[in-house]
């Protein structure tokens, strides 16, 4: 049975594993750590692992007030499940137990930003019930 809980400092090689695996890369372990503590010091920040005896998901989520809402939004930032337990729902589990939260914080609306690449992802957060609302551009020349 799948059970989803809060990720503690702890889970750091553990969520260091998926988010290296999620983006085919092979970051610096100690900054990684150091982002990962600070981020989960943050308050406004939600991050959740999922475990069926063993970890198995990942979703972090950041949450800010924006101007242009006049509100909370919170902006899922990874999501992540291992390759041999994909299509059985434990994504869904982690966005039910992200919707719940932010239903209870009086969140506005969760945003998440997908890469054209990813096909099947778009296909599981429509499913969910997001629709496409902006493009996203990127400068990472400067």
């Amino acid at each position: 049975m799948i059970k989803v809980r809060n990720a503690k400092p702890e889970d750091n090689d553990i969520v260091f594993d998926f988010i290296c695996d999620l983006e085919k890369e092979l970051f610096d372990k100690r900054v990684f750590k150091k982002i990962y503590l600070d981020n989960l010091k943050n308050k406004n920040n939600i991050y959740f692992i999922a475990w069926d005896k063993k970890p198995v998901g990942y979703l972090s989520c950041h949450v800010q007030g924006l101007l242009h809402h006049c509100g909370q939004i919170a902006e899922i930032q990874e999501m992540y499940v291992v390759n041999d337990k994909r299509g059985l729902g434990i994504g869904k589990q982690l966005l039910d137990k992200l919707k719940a939260t932010a239903k209870k914080r009086e969140i506005q609306q969760i945003e998440v930003t997908s890469g054209l690449k990813r096909k099947r992802a778009h296909k599981f957060y429509t499913t969910e019930n997001f629709h496409l609302s902006s493009y996203k551009y990127v400068c990472d020349k400067y």
